[in-house]
Parts: structure tokens; C-alpha cells; sequence
């Protein structure tokens, strides 16, 4: 059970990630408000900069540059960032789970990797589809992650993602059973270190 439970621990850290990055955005955003909403002279249209060094000094070359407007609403919540941020954790895990650990889990069990499968986690890879070969519309009616029909496009909401890893952890319950013999007892509540 050493693959599934590696799998799921790379679930955990693509979970965490997106949720301490959402996290991060309404913090930006909250930061970003009180600037404006101050007694500096801070508008929506100045520009922030990112990068290192001093944004004042004419030598420094910034990374990148926005307006603090352009900011602000993408960094909504459910906005244009969370959009993104949330595409890219689901395009890593189902390659994680489609180039590693499905293989990795069939061997250990006596099985091709295509025996190894799972609703939730065929799904995964209808959003996976979606983001990569759709511009993240959706081209498949899906099994039992309902949250959109054919047709539409992925705009996740930050209570679909977490509840879309939940049941992708309560599948990898069922796969332990299924496959190994056994609940591994995996869940998603992560320890602070």
C-alpha cells in the first residue's frame, strides 16, 4: 500500500498549496484595499510592482508589473487567480496519479494499470481534459463530480475544490479496500508543521 499512500500524501501538498495560495490571495487583496482606502494617496490605477529591489530607483528592473485594479479583482475570491491556481492543481495531480502512481499501485497489486480506476478520479481527468484540450469548458458528462454540465466552463469554486479532493481522498479509501483488501483510514485533515 506504499504507492496509494504516497499518492496521497502528493494529494495532500497539491491540496495545501491551493488552499494556503487562496489564503494568500484574499490577504493580498485585504492588504491591497486598506492601500487604497488609506490616507497615502494610493489609487486603484497605480501600478505594483514584483521583483527585487527598490521601485523608486530608475536601475531596478522589475519582474513584472500590474495595476493595483487589475490586482484587486483577480485576486477575488473565486477570481481569475483562484481560477488559475486551481486548474494547475488539478492538471499536477491527475498527471501525478496517471504518470506514477496508477502504475505504481497496479504493481504492487498484481495489476495492468489500466485494472486501477476509480469514478472520482476518472472525472478528474474529464476536468484535466477540459483545462488542457477545451480551454476549460468542459467536452464529457461526468460520473459523479456534478458540479457543471457538458458544455460549461470550469469555474471552481473555492467549496468544489475542497469537496473535489475530499472525494478524491475517500476514493483512495475505497481503492485501499478494493485493491489492497483494506481502508487505509486516509483522510484529508492535515497536521500543522
Amino acid at each position: 500500500m506504499n504507492a496509494l499512500r504516497a499518492y496521497h500524501r502528493e494529494l495532500i501538498d497539491i491540496y495545501s498549496f491551493a488552499i494556503e495560495l487562496h489564503s494568500a490571495l484574499l490577504i493580498c487583496q485585504n492588504w491591497l484595499n486598506d492601500m487604497v482606502s488609506g490616507s497615502v494617496g494610493t489609487t486603484t490605477g497605480n501600478t505594483i510592482f514584483f521583483g527585487p529591489g527598490d521601485p523608486n530607483d530608475p536601475t531596478t528592473r522589475p519582474d513584472h508589473a500590474r495595476t493595483i485594479a487589475y490586482v484587486l479583482a483577480a485576486s477575488e475570491n473565486d477570481g481569475d487567480y483562484d481560477q488559475k491556481l486551481r486548474w494547475a492543481a488539478i492538471v499536477r495531480l491527475y498527471s501525478a496519479w496517471e504518470d506514477r502512481f496508477r502504475q505504481q499501485i497496479a504493481d504492487e497489486c498484481d495489476l495492468e494499470k489500466n485494472d486501477v480506476q476509480g469514478d472520482t478520479h476518472g472525472d478528474l481527468r474529464k476536468f484535466r481534459n477540459a483545462i488542457v484540450h477545451a480551454e476549460g469548458r468542459l467536452d464529457q458528462e461526468l460520473s459523479v463530480l456534478r458540479y457543471f454540465s457538458k458544455g460549461d466552463p470550469l469555474q471552481f469554486s473555492n467549496d468544489q475544490i475542497v469537496d473535489l479532493f475530499w472525494k478524491l481522498t475517500e476514493e483512495l479509501n475505497t481503492l485501499g479496500v478494493r485493491y489492497y483488501g483494506t481502508d487505509p483510514g486516509l483522510t484529508l485533515t492535515v497536521e500543522p508543521n
